[in-house]
């Protein structure tokens, strides 16, 4: 009989916990939507979400700038923000934080050895942003990977001004970057093969003088920033009216449209030497290696010119 009144009683603990549990549900619910990597864009159809307008789908981001945060919801405008970071025992720690807020901005990470890296060397940190509607919590979460290889984040052209000879013009720019304490320039002319470089040992914001650009020609001055991370690439490219455009990415990457499709093809080694004539590069390709000039010709006669390795 001892028994018996002890396994009612338990039944009857278990009901009540149950009961208690249930009721305290009621009382303080919580709902989460995760908005993670696989939807780091924003494009969830959650009720609650987040969004930047300067990560990509990607979800990568550099570790230099800052960035900004939105919340999405038809409910409410404001919540609650929290950034966090993963230190070395790779536990989320908490970097910074807002309260009440449509949006949200987070600093650039200084102190990099202070957090957990991954195999690529990046951080992999959490934005989220908890709010209430109805007495329900609600937390959607945006996963950022920072990364630290350099970037070069503005060009400002300052001046171009000619030279007496009439034949060439100096220009002078600012470089923003960060990343790294040094900037590598390489100047480049369309119809030849030479390359000047040169340093510039000036950190963050590089005060630049590109000399002796030819007017008559396209140039294209490449700024290169690099460390153990990676490496970032602007390329200024200067056509013969004097435009200068900045474009992203490497030279041999950004010429490649200025090579006429059915063209007649000329190939010049870096001595000037003509060393094949023909409609098929890959002929030439296939016995060469090295830097060699490209030059195109359309059947009006109009041509362009790229560097190419192979």
């Amino acid at each position: 009989m001892k028994r018996f009144y002890q396994f009612l009683g338990s039944i009857l603990l278990t009901s009540l916990v149950a009961f208690a549990m249930e009721a305290l549900a009621q009382v303080y619910p919580t709902q989460q939507l995760s908005i993670g990597a696989a939807d780091v864009d924003g494009t969830s159809t959650a009720a609650y979400s987040i969004v930047s307008n300067d990560i990509d789908s990607t979800g990568i981001a550099s570790a230099y700038q800052e960035h900004s945060f939105e919340l999405e919801s038809e409910y409410t405008t404001t919540g609650n923000w929290t950034f966090l970071l993963p230190n070395t025992e790779n536990e989320y720690v908490q970097i910074s934080y807002k309260n009440n807020s449509k949006t949200f901005t987070i600093e650039p990470i200084s102190n990099k050895d202070q957090y957990q890296k991954d195999s690529n060397g990046n951080i992999v940190g959490i934005v989220k942003c908890s709010v209430y509607n109805n007495g329900v919590e609600h937390t959607a979460e945006y996963s950022v990977t920072f990364e630290f290889k350099p970037v070069i984040t503005n060009i400002v052209i300052k001046q171009i001004i000619p030279q007496s000879n009439g034949q060439m013009s100096d220009i002078y720019f600012d470089v923003y970057y960060a990343g790294t304490n040094r900037l590598e320039m390489s100047i480049e002319r369309e119809y030849s093969v030479a390359t000047r470089n040169s340093f510039i040992e000036e950190p963050s914001i590089a005060h630049i003088k590109a000399t002796d650009i030819y007017n008559s020609v396209y140039s294209w001055i490449r700024i290169i920033a690099s460390n153990e991370y990676g490496t970032a690439v602007k390329t200024l490219e200067v056509s013969p009216e004097g435009n200068v455009a900045t474009l992203d990415g490497d030279i041999t990457k950004i010429q490649n449209y200025r090579i006429f499709a059915d063209a007649e093809i000329t190939v010049v080694s870096p001595s000037g030497n003509v060393l094949y004539r023909g409609h098929d590069l890959n002929e030439f390709k296939k016995l060469h290696t090295g830097l060699y000039l490209i030059i195109s010709k359309d059947k009006n006669g109009k041509t362009r010119s790229k560097k190419c390795f192979f």
